[in-house]
């Protein structure tokens, strides 16, 4: 979706402003996906914001009292929050008739955690984009109807935009890890990473690169047929090289009461980078921040019990948010018409002078006839 408004570039709504004060029409970009824009006559500068997405929030979980878990195994444990995607601000040299291409991306999904014998549904998905958010590991057990998932969060992509040689690329946030513990303290998992918040200017921002996915680990009671799984969180999607890593799940420890505790790390934000190739059309002003989607923020929801009391799911944890691209373009000068020069009025006599001119004239000639008679 686009959004369009007009607004007054050195001047401020409710103020009177100077005969300098340029109108400018800014376009937004707030939706997922492609889009493209040709520079109107007259326009040679544009002024331009590229935005990141947020990754996923990893799943958590409360087990309050009454759900028939032995004592020692109540407590919060909370997932980790989504990084903020990063941001760039530049101004960028245009040419009329230039088409810039933009791709906005989409945020990464919160993590997700279903109990024993529910079919386990996919991990914390990665935000598409140019340079995708990786995914959150769908961790299994033995079988599809074995299991236990607390999966991470996903990254955010990568928001980008191109024009004639030149490219700005802006990272995404990682996902947070999704937590998983047995154990009676309260905890969390690991955050995500921030999308790049300072900008490298490098060829390599001309390709685009996926964050790679979070990695799993699993603790098993054979004997009971029990599998706790978690996940790291996924990686921001951003450039060659520089996108970003899955989270992963470190070792366990298990005591004899068979009490597992471990914190999934969360993904890495995506690299920010911008790129004037030979022929490109110039940048400057620019500005990078980590002010882009927001990611997710985690919580630990009350587990809520399902047909049997020691059968029990929280709700999917929070998504991060979608990335953006504003174009600031100021409106062409009209052209300026030449005046036409007005000709010079000839000076005219008005009744009375015209008398007084005639009155001299005959004065004239009677003194020149006296002069012949003489």
């Amino acid at each position: 979706m686009k959004r369009q408004k007009r607004i007054w570039m050195g001047g401020l709504a409710g103020l009177v402003l100077s005969p300098l004060a340029l109108a400018a029409t800014v376009h937004e970009y707030r939706s997922p996906g492609s889009y493209s824009f040709t520079v109107p006559s007259g326009v040679t500068s544009i002024q331009v914001e590229v935005a990141g997405a947020g990754g996923g929030a990893g799943v958590g979980q409360t087990v309050p009292d009454g759900l028939g878990y032995p004592t020692w195994m109540m407590g919060i444990r909370t997932g980790g929050s989504g990084g903020a995607g990063g941001r760039v601000q530049a101004t960028l040299a245009v040419q009329p008739g230039d088409i810039i291409t933009m791709v906005v991306a989409d945020s990464g999904k919160g993590g997700t955690y279903h109990p024993f014998y529910e079919p386990l549904p996919g991990a914390g998905a990665g935000g598409s984009g140019s340079g995708s958010g990786g995914t959150t590991a769908n961790a299994r057990g033995p079988d599809e109807n074995n299991g236990r998932e607390f999966t991470g969060g996903g990254g955010g992509g990568a928001s980008a935009l191109s024009v004639v040689g030149t490219v700005i690329r802006v990272g995404g946030g990682g996902g947070g890890g999704g937590f998983f513990s047995t154990q009676g303290t309260n905890s969390s998992a690991e955050s995500g990473a921030s999308g790049g918040s300072s900008t490298v200017s490098t060829q390599d921002c001309q390709t685009p690169a996926n964050g790679s996915d979070g990695t799993w680990s699993a603790w098993a009671l054979e004997s009971q047929g029990f599998f706790g799984l978690g996940s790291g969180g996924g990686g921001g999607g951003g450039y060659q090289g520089q996108a970003g890593q899955g989270g992963v799940t470190p070792g366990l420890s298990r005591d004899s009461f068979f009490q597992v505790e471990f914190a999934p790390t969360g993904g890495g934000g995506g690299g920010t980078c911008h790129w004037v190739g030979a022929g490109g059309r110039t940048l400057s002003s620019i500005t990078a921040d980590g002010a882009g989607g927001a990611g997710g923020i985690a919580d630990a929801a009350p587990l809520t019990p399902i047909e049997l009391p020691q059968l029990a799911e929280a709700p999917a944890a929070i998504n991060g948010a979608a990335g953006w691209i504003v174009l600031t373009v100021p409106d062409p000068k009209p052209p300026v018409d030449p005046q036409p020069i007005a000709p010079t009025p000839v000076p005219t006599l008005g009744e009375w002078g015209l008398v007084a001119l005639s009155s001299l004239l005959a004065m004239f000639g009677l003194a020149r006839s006296r002069r012949r008679s003489s």
